[in-house]
């Protein structure tokens, strides 16, 4: 990559002249303005628009940080919010968390050195609240804007964007309960996933809502596995201790799809024996065999809600503090 100091190098001249002319800045001589020009021109320089953007004080690129790159929920969500972005002249720069607090906080703390506008973290996992609120402190002081999705941290000072978990239960539970399905489990992770845990107490609260016995019901932890093979794994353990549960809320739709199938690997049939709904309502979803009754998590509506805090960020509007995303749920054979 060509650099500034490369053209400086060839053209014979300081840096400092170099930027100077490039940025039409200064009084250079016309024989030396032309000798950079066409320097630059050769090598085929381009400037470093985040060095630009510091200088200026200003950026145009919105990092979004992702609790996992290979989790079909995260890619419906960077697609889409990209293109909100792009609505408002904006990049996005993509950054994979891996499920890791260090590496949030590690990027959190290099954030005001990249000449970024803000940050949207799509984080599911929970996260130390003080040391949250401290940098949410440091990057509005540098006139950054830094976003929630998936969990409400707008006590932190955070603008969150959230889905009603609650209503997302009660339109599962409905359908695993119409089509009886009876007793339910709630299948993932709620010990260290934030997303988890606030799914688990909608399903709760939402059984609690309908005057359900909450007792026959059960939890099925997720702990040291991820996406389709956790499901897999705590499902096919469940049934071979001989469990009564019928019908099963997973947290995700690659944790219901390796749920169906442990199910069908101990020889029980989907639905008839026990139904499955998952969250995230994937376009795959609809191509598995059988098509998985899924809770969307509306993707679009929360792309929307990202464009909105921005466009205000940038006119110097305060931010909505909260938005609750309702959710759909999209039928199909699995429940």
């Amino acid at each position: 990559m060509v650099t500034l100091l490369d053209v400086a190098r060839r053209a014979r001249v300081s840096s400092a002249t170099v930027s100077r002319v490039l940025n039409g800045a200064g009084r250079i001589s016309e024989s030396t303005r032309r000798r950079v020009i066409e320097v630059a021109t050769h090598l085929g320089y381009q400037p470093n628009q985040v060095a630009k953007s510091l200088r200026l004080g200003r950026g145009r690129s919105v990092a979004l940080l992702i609790g996992d790159i290979e989790q079909g929920t995260y890619m419906a969500l960077t697609k889409r919010v990209q293109m909100a972005l792009q609505a408002l002249d904006l990049d996005l720069l993509l950054f994979n968390l891996d499920h890791r607090e260090d590496r949030l906080f590690g990027f959190l703390d290099r954030a005001p050195t990249m000449g970024l506008l803000g940050v949207v973290m799509a984080v599911p996992r929970r996260m130390d609240g003080r040391r949250l609120a401290r940098h949410a402190e440091q990057l509005r002081a540098q006139g950054m804007l830094l976003v929630a999705v998936g969990q409400r941290l707008n006590r932190l000072g955070v603008p969150s964007i959230v889905h009603d978990e609650v209503a997302g239960a009660e339109l599962a539970i409905d359908r695993l309960v119409a089509g009886g399905h009876w007793p339910l489990a709630y299948l993932g992770r709620t010990l260290t996933s934030a997303t988890g845990g606030a799914r688990y107490r909608g399903f709760r609260a939402a059984l609690a809502a309908r005057g359900a016995d909450a007792a026959a019901c059960e939890l099925w932890e997720c702990t040291d596995k991820y996406r389709a093979e956790a499901g897999y794994h705590v499902v096919g353990e469940a049934l071979r201790r001989g469990t009564h549960v019928r019908g099963v809320v997973a947290m995700s739709d690659e944790m219901a799809l390796g749920g169906i199938a442990a199910a069908l690997d101990q020889g029980l049939a989907v639905p008839r024996d026990i139904a499955f709904v998952g969250y995230g309502a994937l376009d795959w979803g609809g191509y598995a065999r059988p098509a998985l009754t899924s809770v969307l998590v509306n993707a679009d509506a929360v792309a929307e809600a990202v464009e909105e805090l921005f466009r205000a960020h940038r006119e110097a509007q305060e931010p909505r503090t909260l938005t609750i995303v309702q959710p759909a749920l999209v039928a199909r054979a699995s429940a």
